[in-house]
């Protein structure tokens, strides 16, 4: 298994975000000061994981991802049982709040996998290198955030996703540097259900 990192960052994170860029075998940066914006820093990020036309997957993650111990050796097992081409590593409390509900259900299963036809987050996705570059083309000029814009295209083209149990990244629930779309503040605890490690990546699967 392959696979092609990249960062999306914000300068006022960057001792964050090179640390987790030497987690990942320097693993390049996608950096804005804000002016960019970060529909089109995520957008540039993905052209870079899809730069290794060897790699299996692309992965972004956010500048604010903490990995699991065994990050790299976890992520390459679970892509390789991966059930969906478009894989978040990451499923998390709190937003969006309409799912909430349904996912602690549904991790009551005691599930491998989740499958959704929805991103929820984007603090550390993976998809197909070949479907990144149609991704990209369906994204450009469209409004919302990355998560938003990602799980759109991925509808349009009937694109499952699935989500990793448990998640292999946190999320450090630092204050937002970025107007969300919604407009609303993000003051509730945003951090991973359930964060580890497995042995085998072969389990159930539920759909959410």
């Amino acid at each position: 298994m392959q696979i092609s990192y990249a960062i999306v960052a914000h300068t006022n994170r960057h001792t964050q975000a090179t640390n987790l860029s030497h987690q990942l075998g320097n693993a390049p940066i996608a950096w804005d000061d804000g002016q960019l914006g970060e529909g089109l820093n995520h957008d540039r990020a993905w052209r870079i994981a899809a730069t290794q036309s060897k790699a299996d997957y692309g992965v972004v993650l956010e500048d604010d991802a903490i990995l699991t111990e065994n990050f790299l050796q976890q992520a390459a097992l679970a892509l390789t049982e991966a059930p969906a081409p478009i894989v978040s590593l990451y499923l998390g409390t709190s937003r969006p709040p309409q799912y909430q509900t349904r996912i602690k259900t549904v991790l009551a299963q005691n599930p491998t996998w989740i499958i959704a036809d929805q991103l929820l987050h984007h603090v550390a996705v993976a998809i197909r290198t070949n479907l990144i570059p149609d991704m990209l083309n369906h994204v450009v000029g469209r409004e919302g955030p990355a998560d938003y814009r990602i799980g759109e295209w991925a509808q349009a083209r009937g694109h499952n996703i699935a989500y990793t149990v448990p998640s292999l990244v946190d999320h450090a629930d630092g204050p937002t540097l970025i107007d969300h779309f919604d407009g609303e503040p993000r003051t509730e605890r945003r951090v991973a259900w359930v964060v580890g490690e497995r042995d085998s990546w072969q389990g159930k699967v539920v759909h959410l």
